[in-house]
């Protein structure tokens, strides 16, 4: 039996296609007498709309893209970084007519995550992006959305070219205070251990770093180690450090997987952790909580940051903001054993 068409309902109801049309999109905007018409043929010949076809209609998709940029192989630090915000989505969409849509793309390969984006938009097949990324946004891909004034917003993330839409912590801040604390216990010599890549998350960190050391008269170069985001990683750059013969009495890592291999590292070669080398982390990862000593680590604002960026997405989708504002949110400090005073050499 052939499936009814709108067609069809527009004959039996005795009306044009058009009102049928704005009939499924704005029901209010049809004469009861039309309404009533159009149920009772509709009813009659078990209509389904086209999903597709009403999306079109109205150029509406009830649909959010959370698009997640990287630049290479995804590790297991990352996505316990990007997991807390993918919950507080769904956690925020539930409560809502909207549904998420996950895709996972390339900052090497910005031309197709452009053609990706456009094509979504031309069909009308979601109605907001939420680009979240820790490396740098490729600018042609924000103008694109800019200038077809298309929801979106930055999450994790800051770009020289926005003025807003942007929901993210300051590393370089985050950094900087870590230092502080260390400083206010009595360290004079703090190294930090960076991942070598352009993350836009490490080289905050590491500015963070240097700015705090040149302003305190602390040789940041003499105890910075270059490495990757792994226990394995930490765990080598510990050992390199130990064996130039220069240990600082304190360490940053660039997260927790490389402040634990460091930890281990320390302990295998007879150091004291905090006695001899106080150790902190960057994530408040389940590697902190199991490290022995635990980790003193700072958590990130991953969750709040999902939060935020998602109504806020939602309101300028459905007109209630022209804008969303910036937000750079605080993070917090994890406190654990493996911080204390220098001692005396």
């Amino acid at each position: 039996m052939r499936k009814a068409t709108m067609r069809d309902v527009a004959q039996r109801a005795g009306v044009s296609v058009g009102t049928v049309s704005k009939y499924m999109n704005a029901p209010a905007h049809v004469n009861e007498r039309n309404r009533a018409q159009i149920r009772v043929a509709i009813e009659e010949l078990r209509y389904t709309p086209n999903a597709l076809a009403k999306k079109l209609a109205s150029g509406k998709s009830s649909t959010i893209l959370l698009y997640m940029l990287f630049e290479s192989e995804i590790g297991e630090s990352t996505w316990l970084h990007h997991l807390p915000l993918v919950r507080a989505f769904n956690r925020v969409l539930d409560r809502t007519g909207f549904s998420l849509q996950v895709k996972i793309g390339s900052v090497s390969r910005p031309d197709a995550s452009r053609a990706y984006l456009s094509t979504l938009i031309d069909e009308h097949s979601i109605d907001g992006v939420a680009l979240f990324s820790s490396w740098e946004t490729d600018p042609c891909l924000l103008d694109i959305l800019a200038m077809r004034r298309f929801p979106f917003v930055l999450i994790d993330n800051h770009a020289a070219t926005l003025s807003n839409r942007q929901i993210y912590f300051d590393n370089a801040s985050m950094v900087d205070e870590m230092m502080g604390r260390l400083y206010a216990l009595g360290h004079r010599e703090i190294g930090f251990l960076r991942a070598g890549c352009a993350q836009q998350h490490m080289i905050d960190r590491v500015r963070g770093y240097r700015s705090f050391a040149e302003a305190h008269g602390i040789e940041s170069e003499r105890f910075m180690v270059t490495g990757e985001y792994t226990v394995e990683s930490g765990y080598a750059c510990m050992n390199a450090l130990i064996d130039t013969g220069m240990l600082p009495t304190a360490l940053i890592g660039g997260n927790d997987n490389m402040a634990a291999g460091a930890c281990n590292a320390a302990i295998d070669r007879g150091l004291r952790i905090p006695e001899d080398l106080s150790l902190m982390g960057i994530d408040n990862s389940i590697v902190a909580r199991a490290t022995r000593p635990s980790l003193a680590t700072v958590a990130p604002p991953t969750d709040k940051m999902g939060v935020a960026a998602i109504e806020s997405l939602i309101a300028l989708i459905e007109g209630r903001i022209d804008e969303i504002p910036n937000q750079v949110l605080p993070c917090t400090f994890v406190e654990g054993r493996s911080v204390g005073p220098p001692r005396k050499r």
